[in-house]
């Protein structure tokens, strides 16, 4: 790796270099002290035969950064040091200490040749031991076999490796746990009512350590007292008990929740009926929908809701999408509403059945839950379909840069790509590409421009009238010119239908048929 300076030569000839007490005494950095008594006066002298900047070496000494494993082992090559004394030094890490998420396993050498034959690597390759930045852990398991894994957290408050391989974690006994559905008052006790979900699969079978994550999760909530549990088998509350081995499943709450409520609506209409059956409830839920329930209110008549059924069964044998239906439910979200009956956009004329004669509109607020934004990769090659549509997620500030197949190909073919998730997991600042300079709309204006989108090709309005609606508010009224410039943006940049998830595929489909293109 290089030649070792005179001023250490000389002093490795005399026998004056003993770093056995002076580096464990030293109050400063490990590697500063032991570059020094090596004679590498100056990083300069230790950066060349390392193959790294002399800043690294300073950052290394200051604490800021922590070496790869590949110039790890390059610097105890160098100071002629074991492996395992400059890990403690660097990486304040010490073979053989235990695992801090208390797994059971023992810290190693990020090394082939110190593990034992056999070991198999669980969570990594081993081209990507040269990256590592702290030391994997060896965890055996009781039939024989070695894991290797080299992620891990910090400061695990559970454990966050297997005890067991997975071929063993399958061999431990399960205990069944059986979900007690939810109760409503006067009904049946022997009846079991549950939810659409639970009655599929109303018992689960637990392995110990599912168990014990059940009861921290009950402890956080309750006491885990027989009185707690009680309590919440009464109020139709999440419980887990495992002395009976029931609980309450969170699919059955909330369908307590529902009938609870449609049972009120229905005993406040007829107050001296009495409901015990979940059919006797359905019958007059029925009767009473309309007045119990408004929102449920249907706008046509029992002929057209047999003739709308049966016209989706005859479409969905088919498997055709239905983008009348999508252009309806787009047009609705992102188009007008009418002011005064608050109903499905008409294009100007009068409403009979609604009793409506307004012909005025005000816009919609543009839906929360979907978010746009631009491609990263595909803006930085130029490619026109950039254009990305989401669900919203959580949290609001994760960058929305990437199609799904286009994330995939970054994180195969690039550097920063392929050690994003580790650099990720080990606390760091992962390495995002950044946009090549240009005229690139943020989220809220894409969104706007998807809005005048779908009023000018669905709704039928004209490129003046919709600056006429968006200049409200404006000290300057907007161009007709410059909203059918803003359309034409949305239109070149309509992505590839594989780009998209199923349903936005649809959406683009339809707005590509709407504005006639291929």
């Amino acid at each position: 790796m290089g030649d070792v300076p005179k001023q250490a030569s000389e002093s490795i000839n005399h026998g004056e270099l003993d770093l056995s007490d002076e580096v464990q005494t030293s109050s400063g950095s490990w590697l500063r002290d032991v570059r020094i008594a090596r004679g590498f006066q100056t990083p300069e002298f230790l950066a060349q035969p390392v193959g790294v900047l002399t800043d690294s070496i300073r950052l290394w000494e200051a604490g800021k950064h922590v070496p790869l494993w590949e110039r790890l082992h390059a610097i105890a090559e160098v100071l002629k040091r074991p492996d395992a004394e400059v890990v403690e030094g660097i990486w304040n890490e010490k073979v053989e200490d235990p695992c801090p998420c208390d797994c059971g396993g023992k810290k190693v050498l990020p090394d082939p040749s110190h593990w034992p034959s056999g070991s198999v690597p669980v969570d990594f390759k081993l081209d990507q031991l040269r990256h590592a930045r702290m030391l994997p852990i060896i965890l055996p398991c009781k039939c024989g076999k070695v894991r290797i894994y080299l992620h891990r957290k910090l400061a695990a408050k559970s454990k966050y490796h297997r005890p067991r391989c997975p071929s063993c974690s399958r061999l431990v006994d399960r205990k069944p746990v059986n979900c007690v559905g939810f109760q409503l008052p006067y009904f049946d006790r022997r009846q079991k009512l549950r939810a659409a979900r639970c009655e599929r699969r109303p018992t689960i079978f637990l392995a110990l350590g599912e168990i014990r994550k059940q009861q921290r999760k009950e402890q956080h909530r309750t006491n885990l007292s027989q009185e707690a549990i009680d309590r919440a088998r009464r109020n139709n509350e999440l419980f887990f008990d495992l002395a009976s081995q029931e609980r309450r499943c969170p699919a059955c709450v909330r369908a307590a929740k529902v009938w609870m409520r449609r049972l009120k609506a229905v005993q406040s209409l007829e107050p001296t009926v009495r409901i015990t059956t979940m059919k006797q409830l359905n019958d007059r839920f029925r009767e009473h929908r309309k007045t119990a329930e408004p929102f449920l209110k249907t706008k046509f008549s029992p002929t057209d809701q047999e003739r709308g059924r049966k016209t989706y069964i005859d479409r969905c044998k088919t498997v055709e999408n239905w983008p009348e239906m999508t252009k309806g439910c787009m047009l609705r979200r992102w188009g007008k509403l009418c002011v005064e009956c608050k109903h499905n956009p008409h294009a100007g004329e009068s409403c009979a059945e609604r009793n409506c004669t307004c012909t005025k509109y005000t816009a919609a607020e543009l839906p929360s839950t979907v978010r746009f934004g631009v491609c990263v990769w595909c803006w930085n090659q130029d490619v026109k379909g950039c254009l990305i549509i989401t669900k919203d997620r959580w949290p609001k500030r994760t960058p929305n840069m990437f199609h799904g197949p286009c994330y995939r190909e970054w994180r195969k073919t690039t550097d920063d790509g392929r050690h994003f998730i580790s650099r990720k997991r080990h606390g760091e600042h992962p390495n995002l590409p950044a946009y090549k300079p240009g005229d690139r709309p943020d989220e809220g204006t894409l969104k706007t421009r998807w809005s005048w989108f779908w009023q000018h090709f669905a709704g039928g309005m004209s490129y003046p009238g919709i600056a006429k609606q968006a200049s409200f508010g404006r000290r300057q009224p907007l161009d007709p010119s410059t909203i059918q410039k803003a359309v034409e943006y949305m239109i070149d940049r309509f992505p590839e239908t594989r780009l998209l998830a199923d349903q936005y595929g649809r959406e683009i489909d339809v707005a590509k048929s709407l504005c006639l293109l291929p």
